[in-house]
């Protein structure tokens, strides 16, 4: 893994860009009985800045963990959709109340 970042810090140098520490992240995938058994927890540092390490991480919509499992992203999935279907049906409701309140007041 330390030439990993070796490489990628030579590639940020050399395509002229620059590392934003503070949204940088990494992950360590593996299955969760290995991860558990390591003797320590890896650190990341690309010119003396330290990476932080996350379980989970968002890229493009998707939510991936440390065991790429499907758990995480469906959970925000359902969460979103839930919100969502609340939204429309509050709309609805105030379209039907909006109507009655017209049709009351034709009648009056």
């Amino acid at each position: 893994m330390n030439n990993d970042h070796l490489r990628i810090k030579e590639w940020i140098l050399a395509n002229k860009l620059s590392l934003n520490v503070a949204k940088t992240e990494f992950l360590l995938i593996g299955l969760h009985h290995k991860l558990n058994n390591l003797d320590s927890q890896p650190s990341v540092n690309i010119s003396h800045d330290s990476i932080r390490q996350v379980q989970h991480s968002r890229v493009l919509g998707v939510e991936i963990d440390e065991n790429l499992s499907w758990n995480k992203h469906i959970e925000n999935v359902v969460k979103l959709k839930r919100l969502r279907l609340e939204l429309e049906l509050c709309e609805e409701s105030v379209i039907l109340l909006t109507e009655k309140l017209c049709l009351l007041f034709i009648m009056l």
